[in-house]
């Protein structure tokens, strides 16, 4: 069996079980992006020296936040 890209498995959970799936997917994500908005300069500073780039962590999360509007 190959590998599933991301898009594969959250797509696969959202689509199978319970229709609360594609609701717990999306408060999560919610969730998770109100976290690092509120708390961006600790999470840009926790990044620093890893291969993410914090500013760019909270961009996401600031690119959730507007297509929630």
């Amino acid at each position: 069996m190959k590998n599933k890209t991301n898009v594969q498995i959250v797509t696969s959970y959202m689509n199978t079980g319970s229709p609360l799936n594609q609701v717990f997917v999306i408060e999560a994500i919610t969730k998770y992006a109100e976290q690092v908005r509120n708390q961006r300069l600790t999470v840009i500073d926790s990044m620093k020296n890893t291969f993410v780039s914090g500013e760019a962590w909270v961009q996401c999360a600031d690119e959730w936040a507007k297509i929630q509007r």
